[in-house]
């Protein structure tokens, strides 16, 4: 029987691949756009992963906050120190 850990990172591999690719080829789509269009959806894929990574930084936060363990204490420092 597979591990669940090892199916899970895999599938968010595939996930991960997919939206990578999506945000290619809308990028690839957009080349013969209009400039305003384009530069529209360009600032929306920013946005978008911006907000994306604020947010896993802020769990990965409370996370290390509710374990209130020497490493979490670390971790939630080292994560305070890049933002």
């Amino acid at each position: 029987m597979p591990d669940l850990r090892s199916m899970g990172r895999r599938r968010m591999a595939g996930r991960r691949r997919r939206a990578l690719l999506a945000a290619a080829g809308s990028l690839f789509l957009l080349g013969s756009c209009n400039p305003t269009l384009q530069t529209t959806v360009e600032n929306g894929i920013i946005n978008l992963s911006t907000a994306l990574l604020t947010s896993f930084f802020r769990a990965l936060t409370e996370l290390g906050q509710e374990a209130n363990s020497a490493s979490a204490r670390l971790m939630s420092d080292a994560l305070a120190a890049l933002a």
